[in-house]
């Protein structure tokens, strides 16, 4: 993964856990045209979206060593 991709699934993550954890108000259309057009496979879209909904990942870990967990990086 380049560093464009990681910002935007940087992004991504942080309004998941937005969405899940603060109410914010839910724009995943946005996420999904950009990880899209950046070449980010559904896969690793899909890893993103399930880390974000684990609290211990959201407020416990920074994303890089999330990603490294998920074996992304």
């Amino acid at each position: 993964m380049d560093r464009e991709q990681i910002d935007i699934l940087h992004g991504f993550f942080a309004h998941v856990a937005s969405v899940n954890f603060d109410g914010a108000k839910p724009d995943f259309g946005f996420y999904a045209s950009r990880m899209d057009e950046a070449g980010i496979p559904w896969h690793v879209q899909n890893k993103i979206a399930c880390a974000a909904e684990s609290r211990e990942n959201v407020y416990g870990l920074y994303f890089t060593t999330i990603l490294k967990n998920l074996n992304l990086l």
